[in-house]
């Protein structure tokens, strides 16, 4: 019972702010930091050249820090993996370590709301509905999808809107 509330709670914690993060990453050369062309979040939402580097000088430190949190969070997921694929492991080392996954997802959580609060007013308003929109739907599938694909709508998941997410965003699941 214990093991089955410690996936449980895991699953849950990780999906909340998924559908935010993912659309801002893309592949190397084409993360948060890229602008224009390169970049997944700009293509999306159809910003002007301008607008697209004012929208990544608002927040510069996000292209550096989102990588090292996403791979921290990683990391520990992959330690509570090799913990559950063994039989053997008792329910303290798992429950620390969900413990230690769910903050490495709070850190990342809290630094993608961050970044999007600060370039929120960069944004017109129809930009800012749709990043919100998506935002929101990240928050409310907790964990009842795999998450958005790239260029793929995700009609089949309970709740969703069908909103696609950006074509070359990788997936921080």
């Amino acid at each position: 019972m214990k093991r089955t509330l410690a996936i449980v709670t895991i699953c849950l914690a990780l999906a909340a702010g998924a559908g935010a993060f993912v659309m801002t990453l893309g592949p190397a050369g084409t993360g948060p930091g890229a602008c224009g062309a390169a970049c997944p979040l700009g293509r999306w939402l159809d910003m002007p050249e301008p607008q697209c580097q004012a929208v990544c000088a608002a927040d510069r430190g996000f292209s550096a820090e989102a990588p090292q949190l996403l791979d921290a969070l990683a990391r520990q997921r992959e330690a509570l993996a090799i913990l559950l694929d063994a039989p053997a492991s008792a329910d303290r080392p798992i429950l620390d370590q969900v413990e230690q996954v769910i903050a490495a997802h709070d850190a990342l959580e809290r630094r993608v709301a961050r970044h999007i609060l600060v370039i929120r007013p960069y944004l017109t308003s129809d930009q800012a509905r749709r990043l919100m929109g998506l935002c929101a739907q990240g928050v409310r599938r907790q964990g009842r999808c795999a998450g958005p694909q790239p260029g793929v709508s995700c009609n089949a998941c309970p709740g969703s809107a069908g909103e696609t997410q950006p074509k070359g965003a990788a997936s921080a699941e």
